[in-house]
């Protein structure tokens, strides 16, 4: 029931009453602004409430201190969700909110890098920026166009490779798919034939490579010589994506300006939950940064972490579920399906429309400090709202359970039992 009366006083229970009185100050923008193309029953329920399908919503510090691991960590439960725990707890990522809110300063990605107007290179893009920026992945997936270009095109470059070693490392355009040029040994066929860093292979020989996976592209360029390459200098556009880079200073403070840093984060989060339910020994956090419109595609990680997630700055909308068609655990799925991605303002398909609506996929309305936990085997994906650059850190924690049991081999395993035995 949405009301209780007794004899003295009634409450209003309503959903929309509890979400007005626990979150005072959630998102003005409306799901629909946010993430047009999904469907609008998704939108229903975010407005409402800022977790849509199973998960806990947290309110209370002290609770999330006590509960949360070993919530995050139970095989059939949903996400975490702490809305404002940065705050709430007390976190340095509270701060570096602040910091970021008024440094980003409503500029696009590529302003923050470096380089603001339109029509740069990746690789310009990539020699202005810090060296912490540059060593990180980018999925180019809206950054530049998915088709290949025409032979006559300015910006396409046919190049023969005519001895092994080639002297070049691609890492894929998308985030698994695809392939870009990120380093040219100085002095090696590459160069010589006249590749660059930033530059995007579109074929190796007959093959068209745009959207086979890396590991396939790095065994074409394997072959025997000449290895016939089409590379194409893509202008770039506005969606960028920048994923799993070491969140040094030097990178911290590319988002939130000088003397900013998140190097106590994880530290202080460990001292917080203590070592009961997780083990924590990552230390720095990963860095994620897009544009708005950006997202990442479906999938489950090889680790069986327990993942935290930190909304800096942005709108980040983060979904979980049990299963999904385009994942599997032995990676059969992904072969057959490819990346599937659920970008905020792009049509979706029908399946993925249907997967959003599946009332066990549950899917997070996540702003400014913000925390979530999940469980990363679980298939997840994160989708950056339209309105601005979403800022996130990740770190991930291993299941004390998971230890014990050998699942991270004999040392973990080691280390589990004995802490097991200190607090019987």
């Amino acid at each position: 029931p949405e009301t209780w009366e007794g004899d003295v006083m009634s409450f209003d229970l309503s959903l929309d009453a509890m979400a007005a009185a626990a979150f005072p100050q959630r998102m003005k923008t409306s799901m629909s602004e946010l993430a047009p193309a999904w469907p609008s029953s998704v939108h229903d329920a975010l407005d409402r409430w800022p977790l849509k399908g199973p998960g806990t919503v947290v309110m209370d510090p002290q609770f999330f201190m006590q509960r949360a691991a070993p919530m995050a960590a139970r095989p059939a439960g949903g996400p975490v969700f702490f809305p404002g725990g940065a705050r709430h707890l007390r976190l340095p990522s509270a701060k570096l909110v602040q910091a970021t809110g008024e440094h980003i300063s409503g500029r696009n990605l590529r302003g923050l890098l470096g380089y603001s107007a339109p029509g740069q290179e990746f690789g310009e893009l990539l020699a202005q920026m810090p060296d912490s920026i540059a060593c990180g992945h980018f999925d180019l997936a809206r950054a530049t166009s998915n088709s290949s270009a025409g032979p006559d095109s300015e910006f396409v470059l046919e190049v023969a490779l005519n001895k092994q070693p080639l002297g070049l490392q691609c890492e894929p355009r998308t985030w698994t798919c695809g392939a870009v040029i990120r380093t040219v040994l100085p002095g090696s066929e590459a160069e010589r034939a006249g590749c660059r860093v930033g530059d995007v292979v579109r074929r190796v020989g007959d093959l068209d490579v745009s959207t086979a996976p890396l590991e396939d592209v790095d065994k074409f360029l394997q072959m025997a010589p000449p290895v016939r390459l089409v590379l194409e200098r893509p202008k770039l556009l506005d969606h960028l994506y920048l994923r799993e880079t070491l969140a040094s200073d030097e990178a911290v403070q590319v988002f939130a300006g000088a003397g900013q840093s998140a190097k106590e984060l994880v530290p202080e989060l460990a001292q917080r939950i203590g070592s009961r339910h997780l083990f924590i020994s990552e230390r720095t956090p990963m860095l994620f940064a897009g544009d708005g419109g950006t997202a990442s595609h479906v999938h489950i990680d090889n680790k069986p972490l327990i993942q935290f997630c930190h909304v800096i700055h942005g709108i980040k909308l983060f979904g979980v579920a049990p299963s999904a068609p385009w994942v599997s655990q032995d990676a059969a799925a992904e072969k057959a399906y490819g990346e599937v991605c659920l970008h905020v303002d792009i049509p979706l398909a029908e399946d993925a429309r249907e997967w959003l609506e599946r009332p066990d996929t549950s899917v997070c309305a996540m702003q400014p400090a913000d925390l979530l936990l999940f469980p990363g085997r679980k298939p997840h994906f994160g989708a950056n709202g339209l309105g601005g650059v979403s800022v996130a850190l990740f770190h991930g924690a291993r299941n004390m359970a998971d230890m014990a049991n050998g699942v991270f081999g004999p040392a973990f395993q080691e280390l589990a039992l004995r802490q097991l035995r200190a607090g019987a």
